[in-house]
């Protein structure tokens, strides 16, 4: 019969104490973050050429280059803050999301998450 794909995912959470809970229930986790906290969640949507959602760019992700929601549906809290970037890098389709637990994350905590994103490395196959 017909098999779903899962999308492979890698999570990443600063806050010392919620970040098990915002790996494994995002949405209790991200309403729990501190004013310094940050949830990084990527996913590989799978190989494809830019399109007019997944923009061509390049390697690694500028956090300046992402989307900027400070509400949308589905917000846990009104605090947490939402960076969106669907990128075509090498040939594959990435959603990259970045959560903040304030609307208004400091030089440093948007240093470290951009520190972060600089970590992530390409899907290999």
């Amino acid at each position: 019969g017909p098999t779903a794909r899962i999308a492979p995912e890698v999570w990443a959470a600063s806050d010392r104490g919620t970040d098990q809970e915002a790996l494994f229930n995002l949405f209790v986790g991200l309403r729990r973050l501190s004013s310094s906290g940050i949830v990084i969640w990527a996913s590989d949507m799978g190989r494809g050429g830019p399109t007019t959602m997944f923009t061509k760019t390049r390697w690694p992700l500028e956090l300046g280059g992402f989307r900027l929601y400070r509400s949308w549906e589905g917000q846990p809290a009104a605090n947490v803050q939402q960076r969106v970037r669907p990128a075509t890098v090498a040939g594959w389709h990435l959603d990259v999301r970045v959560y903040f637990g304030t609307q208004h994350p400091t030089k440093a905590t948007l240093a470290k998450a951009q520190a972060e994103i600089d970590r992530l490395i390409l899907p290999t196959s």
